[in-house]
């Protein structure tokens, strides 16, 4: 694992990048076992473009991603999660801000999560006592 915390403009994602290329390259890492993890789409389409100038058609099977993008992507590899997200412990659904949360401010991944697990309907006299 590695974590760079900087300032704008200090050479994070070129950093970031060599790192991978270097360990793509010469330590024989295969580019799907690398994670870059950045929190904007637009960095992460950044890193995508400076791995494919680096790596050729390697850098594309490097999966730069957000954080948000991580988090919809464990959710659409493991439905039972988000239906066990949904119905919790007791059976009661959560609040739907638990799983709107894991999708962050962007709607394109709050639609998918909520197409991925729609909400439970529920009506005032089939919801249990105090879960309304």
């Amino acid at each position: 694992p590695l974590l760079l915390l900087a300032g704008p403009g200090t050479g994070k994602t070129r950093t970031l990048t060599h790192r991978i290329a270097h360990l793509v390259e010469e330590q024989g890492v295969p580019p799907e076992a690398c994670l870059p993890i950045t929190f904007t789409r637009r960095a992460a389409e950044e890193l995508r473009e400076r791995l494919g100038a680096l790596l050729g058609p390697d850098g594309a099977r490097v999966p730069a991603t957000t954080f948000h993008g991580l988090g919809l992507s464990i959710l659409r590899a493991y439905p039972d999660l988000v239906a066990a997200l949904r119905s919790g412990p007791t059976g009661a659904p959560p609040p739907s801000a638990a799983l709107v949360s894991i999708a962050g401010d962007d709607e394109r991944y709050q639609g998918e999560v909520m197409r991925l697990a729609p909400a439970p309907k529920f009506s005032p006299r089939q919801a249990p006592r105090g879960e309304l």
